[in-house]
This record gives C-alpha cells, structure tokens and sequence, in this order.
C-alpha cells in the first residue's frame, strides 16, 4: 500500500536504504515502481551494486589516518593541535574504519 502511494507522487522525492547490508532481494522488494523520485542504498555489501545502473555507485574511501582524526577531533569540538588529544583519539577514528560519515558521527 505504501509503495503505491509512493509511486502515485507528483513530486520527486527520496527514499533512503541507510546501511542495507543484508540481501539486494529485500531492498527490491521495498522499492517504489515509477521513474519519479531518487532512491539512496548506503551499504557495504559489495552485492548492492548489482540492483543498481552501471555507474550509479559510489565508494567512499577510508580517510587516512591523520585527516580522520582530525575530522573527529573537530567534530568534537577539541583542539586538533594537541598531540594527547590527537593519541587518544587515534584508536577511534581506527575503530571506525576511518570512514568519513562514522568519524564525524562518533
């Protein structure tokens, strides 16, 4: 039922899968027919691709070490000049797989 409404918008719209995971299936199962809105898949099952057009796909690469912990530092509202501040948050940002949205996020 939903997805039928979702279809019947005039408007463009969004529709986000944020860490689908899982089985490109499940997504497909829950995608609107049309041409109408967009739809954003945030994964890190090389899979996903599959449910996509050729070139529709981005990845997005780990920071290095130190723009990460910059970022986090940053985000945190901390001097990111302070080398004890910078130690401790170097694990974090490695736990994180210093990846850009989890860095700023944590």
């Amino acid at each position: 039922m939903v997805l039928r409404w979702i279809s019947g918008i005039a408007q463009d719209w969004l529709l986000i899968f944020d860490n689908a995971d899982g089985d490109p299936n499940l997504i497909t199962r829950f995608t609107p027919g049309g041409n109408r809105g967009s739809i954003l898949i945030t994964s890190r099952n090389p899979s996903m691709r599959q449910i996509v057009e050729p070139g529709a796909w981005t990845e997005v690469d780990k920071m290095g070490e130190e723009d990460a912990v910059s970022l986090l530092l940053k985000a945190a509202f901390l001097d990111e000049s302070v080398d004890e501040l910078r130690q401790k948050a170097r694990p974090i940002a490695t736990t994180l797989y210093r990846l850009p949205l989890a860095v700023d996020q944590a």
